[in-house]
This record gives structure tokens, sequence and C-alpha cells, in this order.
């Protein structure tokens, strides 16, 4: 599974940078004044991008544990129910994850004959990314499910705090 996660990690990278060059040339062409001053599928290929790589970084923040977290409530309990609270959660993300694929994919489909405006691709691409982060995000809570159960029969497993 960590081959996944690298190629998606370097699917977003690959995206941003494309993000950041198409906006960078825009503002340069802009201000130099060259080509009338814009290009016409700079702006919706920005927001497309920008779409793909929110997405796609919140499934690899949720997989390497980057979101923002509170953990005053764990300190508090045993490990063992630092485990069974971690299960609650993790099963609270895939509730969350499960419809993101469904209604994702049912987007996706709705608008497979709907072309972008300028760019003239079907938006089917576009809306593609919210299936895939809820199936990373689905696939991510459910192994951590599966280790924190683990961790209920195994007096060595890690608790919270441990990364």
């Amino acid at each position: 599974m960590g081959t996944i996660y690298t190629a998606i990690r370097g699917l977003a990278i690959a995206l941003f940078l494309m993000l950041l060059s198409t906006v960078f040339a825009s503002v340069v062409i802009r201000y130099l004044g060259i080509l009338e001053g814009s290009i016409d599928w700079v702006e919706e290929a920005a927001r497309f991008l920008f779409i793909w790589v929110a997405f796609l970084g919140a499934a690899m923040a949720f997989h390497t544990g980057g979101h923002v977290c509170i953990d005053i409530l764990p300190r508090f309990l045993s490990v063992r129910q630092q485990r069974l609270l971690s299960i609650v959660l993790e099963a609270m993300v895939a509730a969350f994850a499960a419809p993101m694929i469904w209604y994702g994919t049912e987007l996706t489909v709705r608008t497979l004959d709907q072309p972008a405006l300028v760019l003239r691709f079907s938006m089917a691409w576009v809306h593609a990314v919210v299936p895939l982060s809820g199936v990373i995000i689905l696939v991510g809570a459910l192994q951590r499910m599966a280790r924190f159960l683990g961790g209920l029969r195994s007096a060595d497993a890690p608790s919270l705090q441990e990364p």
C-alpha cells in the first residue's frame, strides 16, 4: 500500500507544481502585457488543479497523521481506553469517507457529458478526485482501526501518543 501512497503523493506534488507555474505565468504575462494580458484557460485550469491538490492533500495528510487533532482527552485515559477511542474515531472517519465515495462517484458519473467551459474536457475528470480521496481516507481509516483492534489484544501495540 505504501507504493500507492507514494504515487498519489507524487501526483499531488506534480499537480501543485502545475498550479504554481500556470498561475505564475499568468501573473507575469498580465504584468508584462504579453498576449493581450491574459491566457484564457489559466483561471479554469488553476481552479481544477486546486481542487485536486486540496482533496489529495487532505487524503495524504490523513494518511500521515498531519491533520490537526485535539489530544487532551487521551492523556487522561488508560492505554486500553485510548485504543477504544481511536477505534471510535477511525469509525467516524470511515463513516465520513463512505458517503464521499458514494456521492463523489455519483457526481462524477453525472458529469461525464458536461464539458468544462474553456478547456472542453469532461467535468468528470475534475470530480473524480472526490471518490478517489474518499477511498484513500477509507482505506487508511480501516487500516488504523485494524491496528488499534489488534492493540486491544496486545500489550505492546502503539497508543495514541505514539506516531
